[in-house]
């Protein structure tokens, strides 16, 4: 992974590990899920597992019909004008 982005990642990753310890939950912690386009960077779940020491790896959105499949460009959430609907519901 690029320096730069490295360094960016751990700083990223850092936050959040602190973000978890200000409301008590460093000890729950025991794995993690990245989405989107940052996820997709070569070494970003290494990263991410030696930081937050947990298992990480990379998540796709899964049960909601009509997701753009195709796009490179996905989050975790859709995109406005997006027309998604969850499996099962009419």
């Amino acid at each position: 992974m690029n320096t730069i982005l490295e360094a960016r990642a751990v700083e990223l990753f850092e936050y959040v590990e602190k973000e978890l310890e200000r409301i008590g939950m460093e000890e729950v912690l025991v794995a993690a899920v990245l989405t989107g386009g940052g996820a997709r960077l070569s070494g970003m779940c290494d990263v991410a597992d030696t930081v937050l020491s947990c298992q990480t790896r990379i998540g796709l959105p899964v049960g909601i019909l009509d997701w753009p499949r195709t796009s490179k460009r996905r989050s975790g959430i859709p995109r406005p004008g997006w027309p998604c609907t969850r499996r099962g519901s009419s």
